[in-house]
């Protein structure tokens, strides 16, 4: 049986900051993440050490509520939504050199007042059914976190915006005093303005309540609102998931090896209080690594022709290069898989029934490939790597996504099978750099270091220049490998 502390690395704990609060005020004062360990960081002078230190100043946490009463219900969650049992952080970066951005910290959170109203199951809890045995979504207007700060340094001082660096999570609101699962925040929001001007906000949401399009389009309507404009003509957002209930009765048509039953709700086993606090270093190098257009179009050119496809999409090359080479650096035994899972959007999988209109949720599921050695990426081609990523998105149907609902209804608790293996997830084919807060585009989107290495992003590089960045983790002993194989 698998552990507990194993599922806890499946699902991708979520951070907390270790802060101290100030004799002579009521502000937070972040303290400084201890320094790497010596003997890592002398094999790997690129490590995040190298990133600049942030002194932020942070006003206690608050509960913002909806700003009108909203309904109270209790939101069914579907067998992919138990799946997803952690938090996401986004990093939006506004390098504006302007005075004029003094009132940001109150727009933004009376905007988030506003926007709670529509998405008030965003303002909720998560509550465990004991008799039916999962989680749901108690919509009681308990209400979102939200901080204002400042930190006395320029945007231009962070350096390279791309270069991941831990105290970046001190630009975001984690769960404090987190005793059980229903004490959990669905949603949190930080605005830091820098001495320049410039200014952060710091995103940190339930990926059970919102995935990337249903998330984005909130992050949007926040910034709507903060630049004085309306969302009430677009407010008809429903975060229903009943059309994703098991079949009745459930008809298994897929045997479904890249999913392993849990002995219990994957929240009640991957929940754990002590993951919010990162008073201790992260334990991985995270590097993002750019790629220009050219670069992609290279990927794109050897792939057709290895041979084995006619024709891919850039992402498809993206991932098949990105696969390779890390399961090349990690160095794994050659007979064991290489798991791949890609994130996607199945909103236009589903015909029966299909997701009412206005969906606003989590409709994502991962496509598997899980039946290929270690030895065959290695050593095989880029081509091959990216044929098999082609059918792994291909298998996606909407038989396959009923098909992995019923298994997990019929097996138990069902989750992805991760560990060992990679899931990547293409941000940069969403809207995000058009999330604006009243001072335009952001300079970039950045995710801050984590716990889920198994994790990869694919970044918009908000250069509208056709590139992307692409975010991971690797050990550190590992990670000169890992550059050498992404190398083009």
């Amino acid at each position: 049986m698998v552990t507990s502390k194993s599922h806890q690395l499946l699902a991708g704990r979520a951070l907390g900051l270790n802060v101290i609060r100030s004799s002579s005020s009521s502000t937070l004062i972040f303290r400084k993440l201890a320094s790497l360990h010596p003997g890592k960081a002398r094999t790997s002078s690129f490590l995040i050490v190298m990133a600049s230190r942030l002194n932020v100043y942070a006003e206690k946490p608050m509960t913002i509520k909806p700003a009108r009463p909203t309904k109270n219900q209790t939101i069914f969650l579907s067998n992919l939504d138990q799946q997803l049992f952690f938090h996401v952080e986004m990093l939006f970066m506004y390098d504006v050199q302007s005075p004029d951005t003094g009132d940001v910290v109150d727009n933004v959170r009376n905007a988030l007042a506003e926007a709670l109203v529509p998405y008030y199951f965003a303002a909720g809890r998560f509550r465990v059914n004991e008799q039916e045995k999962r989680l749901e979504v108690e919509c009681n207007g308990a209400g979102a976190d939200f901080a204002g700060a400042y930190c006395d340094s320029t945007i231009a001082e962070l350096g390279d915006l791309r270069i991941p660096n831990p105290d970046f999570r001190k630009l975001l609101v984690y769960p404090v005093d987190v005793k059980r699962i229903e004490d959990i925040p669905l949603f949190s929001i930080q605005v830091t303005r820098f001495k320049c001007g410039g200014f952060i906000v710091g995103i940190y949401t339930s990926h059970i309540v919102f995935d990337g399009i249903s998330g984005c389009q909130f992050f949007s309507d926040i910034g709507r609102i903060s630049r004085g404009e309306s969302i009430a003509a677009k407010a008809t957002m429903t975060p229903d998931r009943t059309t994703l209930r098991s079949r009745s009765p459930p008809r298994i048509s897929y045997a479904h090896p890249e999913l392993m039953s849990l002995p219990d709700i994957p929240a009640r086993l991957l929940f754990n209080p002590a993951s919010y606090d990162v008073s201790k270093p992260p334990v991985h190098a995270f590097k993002t690594f750019s790629f220009s257009l050219a670069q992609l179009d290279l990927l794109k050119k050897r792939a057709i022709e290895g041979g084995e496809v006619s024709r891919c999409s850039t992402f498809e090359a993206l991932t098949g290069h990105v696969w390779k080479a890390r399961t090349t650096a990690l160095g794994m035994d050659p007979s064991s898989r290489a798991k791949l899972f890609v994130a996607m959007n199945i909103r236009d999988k589903l015909k029966s029934p299909a997701l009412p209109d206005g969906f606003t949720g989590n409709a994502v599921v991962a496509a598997p490939c899980v039946d290929t050695t270690v030895d065959s990426v290695v050593n095989g081609s880029l081509s091959l790597c990216v044929r098999k990523v082609r059918d792994a998105i291909a298998s996606v149907n909407e038989e396959y996504i009923r098909s992995e609902i019923d298994w997990c209804e019929v097996n138990g608790h069902g989750i992805i099978d991760l560990p060992g293996g990679m899931i990547i997830t293409p941000w940069s084919k969403l809207p995000f750099d058009g999330v604006d807060f009243g001072w335009g585009a952001p300079t970039y989107i950045a995710a801050p270091v984590n716990d889920r290495p198994e994790y990869v992003l694919v970044l918009s590089s908000c250069k509208g220049d056709g590139g992307v960045d692409v975010f991971m983790a690797m050990e550190f002993h590992k990670m000169r490998k890992l550059e050498e194989c992404l190398s083009i």
